[in-house]
């Protein structure tokens, strides 16, 4: 720690949510650089008010990737995706007492204690929205490079911690008895069709996105009917939020003979355009085998399939996905399997007896 910097009477802390409770609590903090300054637990501020704001700015809805600097001018706060999607922002005045500097230039303070704010501003995100810049296409090509690994691994960990929950939440995970398609008895159901309240319904397809952004993105998404159908569209419109054009197709069951004939519907890929296939499950890949014959005709060949859940199937040998990416050439991606799903809600979310019909099921037909 530094301790030549004069310590402020009052220091400011920017938070796009208003916390709960008289006082903030020490957090464990992250920092993509890691720099050790930047990661450890406690109350962070900082003596410059319009920093505190750019960095709430940085937390609202909507924001992905973001970078703050201290500049001797004020902060230089960059968004490299994304933009605020809310209203307000709190900006919390605290008493300099307990906190010390975190670095030489005593820009940036820290308090290991709990800190009671001597005032509570709430600010509208409208009249300090010029704090806040896009990154030019150079930035967040520079950012990316050095970052873009470790960002797909964080959000990879938290999209495979939060799906359960989400799924349970929604009721698209149920447990019981239940006769799957493939007539094999299953304790569990995953039926994301039942998503269909917009906010929830967005939240679903931003997992499967965030999944697909993960492997370099793609041109077309593809949903097959029915139930793939609002997913490949709300998949589509989650990715065009993050700045690239991304177009949906999706197949009728039967071919039209009027009108718009044929069996697509949807902007029909050029040469060259990458093109991945979303559907909520994986079991056995029967529907996604004819939809990869379908899209050959058209001469489409799928960079990949991409599922919110991967059942873990037994096939007619061994595992459904490596036989299926075995037979069709196409590469199969979830956002989680269910021994992720189910290890992550043992002993809340899903009980001691499910887990143990669980364990019973992927005895019998788990590809492992």
């Amino acid at each position: 720690m530094a301790d030549n910097a004069k310590k402020p009477k009052y220091l400011y802390h920017g938070s796009a949510r208003e916390i709960k409770g008289d006082k903030l609590v020490p957090r464990e903090a992250a920092d993509l650089s890691e720099r050790p300054e930047n990661t450890q637990t406690g109350v962070y501020a900082t003596d410059v008010k319009e920093t505190a704001i750019a960095m709430a700015l940085l937390k609202c809805e909507g924001v992905g990737s973001s970078q703050l600097h201290f500049n001797k001018n004020g902060p230089s706060a960059v968004i490299i995706d994304g933009w605020p999607q809310q209203e307000s922002i709190y900006l919390y005045i605290l008493p300099g007492k307990t906190f010390q500097p975190t670095n030489k230039g005593g820009r940036q303070w820290i308090s290991f204690e709990a800190v009671k704010p001597v005032k509570v501003e709430k600010l509208a995100v409208k009249d300090y929205i010029k704090l806040v810049r896009i990154a030019t296409e150079e930035e967040k090509e520079e950012f990316y490079k050095r970052f873009g690994d470790k960002i797909m691994e964080m959000k990879g960990k938290q999209m495979k911690k939060s799906i359960g929950k989400f799924l349970v939440k929604t009721g698209a995970l149920r447990f019981g008895d239940f006769t799957l398609k493939s007539g094999r008895k299953s304790p569990y159901f995953v039926n994301t069709g039942i998503i269909c309240e917009g906010k929830e319904f967005l939240e679903l397809c931003e997992f499967i996105a965030s999944k697909i952004e993960g492997m370099g993105g793609c041109d077309v998404v593809y949903g097959p009917a029915y139930k793939g159908i609002p997913l490949a569209v709300g998949v589509a419109i989650a990715l065009s939020k993050k700045g690239k054009k991304v177009y949906w197709l999706f197949n009728r069951k039967e071919e039209k003979a009027h009108g718009d004939k044929g069996v697509f519907v949807g902007h029909v890929p050029a040469a060259g355009e990458s093109v991945v296939l979303v559907d909520d499950v994986f079991t056995t890949g029967g529907t996604k085998y004819e939809n990869v014959e379908l899209l050959k005709g058209i001469g489409v060949k799928l960079k990949a399939v991409v599922v919110a859940v991967d059942r873990e199937e037994k096939g007619e040998k061994g595992s459904a996905v490596k036989e299926f990416s075995g037979k069709t050439g196409v590469p199969v991606k979830s956002v989680a399997t269910t021994s992720e799903i189910f290890e992550e809600l043992k002993g809340k979310e899903v009980s001691e007896e499910v887990y143990r019909k669980f364990l019973a099921y992927r005895r019998e037909y788990g590809s492992a």
